[in-house]
């Protein structure tokens, strides 16, 4: 299925920028500082092309809902468990 060759491509793709791609940027909101790096920037765009390609929903929904878990279960574990996101500088 040429779907799968797809898939499979696109998370070669996505190991590959994680392991020589990688940086990192302090966010400060309301004095929450919170570290974003390359995991997430990268884990947000494949996964919204992932969505679009195979659940076929807008742009918009699809950049929102990777975004919104991507964010959430990244915070999870940096936060919640102290344990480092891949690709921190």
């Amino acid at each position: 299925d040429l779907r799968m060759v797809f898939l499979f491509a696109l998370v070669g793709i996505y190991i590959v920028c994680l392991l020589n791609l990688s940086f990192s940027y302090d966010l400060v909101i309301f004095e929450f500082r919170r570290a974003l790096g390359s995991f997430e920037l990268y884990s947000i765009v494949f996964l919204t092309g992932i969505l679009k390609f195979f659940w076929g929903e807008t742009w918009p929904k699809c950049f929102g809902i990777s975004t919104a878990w991507i964010l959430i279960l990244s915070s999870l574990f940096v936060h919640g468990f102290s344990i480092p996101m891949p690709g921190m500088a």
